[in-house]
């Protein structure tokens, strides 16, 4: 039995690998925002698998305070963690920080997986065999480093702010291998393809529909109303497997891209 820590389980890339943790019986700790959905998630997960290990953490991944208090009850419940899959991402249509003024692309995509690696880098030297796993995009090719940080809604871009934060999350995820090499723990970046998320969230609901359109659909409803059960992506097939990887990201068809 594994523990496993997984970000934004309550839909997409991280809902579908909460299901195959489940399935296999492993302890999980699922980080969401605290609601409905998350709720639900949760209840189908359980039901599905009929794996009652399960802990729903609520977090706001965009404040410091509500992740460490997050890994505060982590750290109290379990001695190890196997899997840290930071998979949670935003992308904000208009310009909005957090309260200590962080851009919040930039605070849930980059630095709240830098924390929780970070602060739960003890409990994964207490497994045999840690990996984190960073869910990226393959839209970090477009960012820019250093990223650029953004003052105001005149300057701010969506696009560009979510491609910065994807491409720091490569960059932070080489450091974290190279600096964690000596613990063991492999760090892989993962591009799981084009999927239908909830990281456009903030947008108009008929403008997302539109784009799910030409996406993969990973939501719950569709789990649940479609043969998408039993679909196969890159990250229910990655995660179990220990891939012994550093300083490349895992890409759709789970080809390894080094990067120099």
């Amino acid at each position: 039995m594994k523990n496993v820590v997984i970000t934004g389980a309550n839909s997409g890339v991280g809902l579908q690998a909460a299901r195959i943790f489940a399935r296999n019986k492993d302890r999980l700790f699922l980080l969401c925002r605290p609601g409905e959905k998350s709720e639900r998630a949760l209840g189908y997960i359980i039901q599905e698998s009929g794996n009652k290990n399960i802990e729903l953490i609520g977090v706001d991944l965009a404040e410091v305070d509500s992740i460490q208090a997050a890994m505060e009850m982590i750290i109290e419940k379990t001695d190890s963690i196997d899997v840290l899959i930071n998979n949670a991402g935003l992308q904000k249509k208009q310009f909005t920080t957090d309260s200590g003024g962080v851009e919040l692309s930039l605070a849930v995509n980059s630095r709240a997986p830098y924390l929780l690696a970070n602060g739960l880098l003890g409990l994964l030297r207490g497994s045999k065999s840690p990996r984190i796993i960073n869910v990226v995009s393959d839209l970090y090719k477009k960012g820019k480093f250093p990223v650029q940080a953004y003052a105001n809604a005149k300057e701010y871009s969506a696009g560009k702010a979510y491609a910065d934060s994807k491409l720091a999350t490569v960059l932070m995820s080489q450091e974290m291998a190279r600096r964690y090499q000596d613990d063991n723990v492999t760090v892989l970046s993962l591009h799981p393809g084009m999927l239908a998320t909830g990281a456009l969230r903030d947008y108009p609901q008929l403008m997302i529909k539109l784009i799910n359109m030409f996406l993969e659909n990973q939501s719950l409803a569709a789990i649940e109303s479609s043969s998408l059960q039993h679909q196969r992506n890159l990250l229910i097939r990655a995660v179990p497997m220990y891939i012994k990887m550093r300083y490349g990201i895992l890409t759709k068809r789970l080809g390894v891209q080094m990067l120099s």
